[in-house]
């Protein structure tokens, strides 16, 4: 049986033992969202490649939902999103309010579902159902 372990800030990731792998840690751990991609590409990561979660769950490492990109290119575009405000509708009251891209993800990924202006949004929309 494989070992796997959740790591990173809020255990953002899955970690797979592999300890021949180049990248293994000191541990033998290594992401598994970099063995999925390597298996996609039949080789190894090159210096300076990084794999991006195009749904930002570092828990869906289902090939399609993994890119390749450049770790320049990868620290810039997130920098951009990280400031970028998004406009949302909330999902009682449908009043709209702003998130900063970011906290409007990190929230969608938890949410499976609807987003809320108000904790008295949310705690309505929950008694109702």
């Amino acid at each position: 049986m494989e070992r796997r372990i959740f790591t990173g800030r809020q255990n953002r990731y899955v970690a797979v033992y592999r300890p021949e792998h180049p990248r293994a840690w000191s541990t033998g751990y290594v992401y598994e969202h970099v063995l999925v991609m390597e298996k996609k590409l039949g080789r190894f990561l090159e210096r300076g490649e990084v794999v991006h979660h195009k749904d930002d769950d570092g828990h869906n490492n289902r090939p399609k939902n993994l890119e390749l990109k450049t770790r320049s290119r990868h620290t810039a575009e997130h920098n951009i999103e990280r400031g970028s405000m998004v406009l949302v509708a909330c999902g009682w009251c449908g009043g709209l309010f702003e998130l900063q891209g970011w906290v409007y993800r990190q929230r969608k990924a938890k949410a499976h579902g609807d987003l809320f202006c108000s904790r008295s949004c949310g705690a309505k929309k929950q008694h109702s159902s």
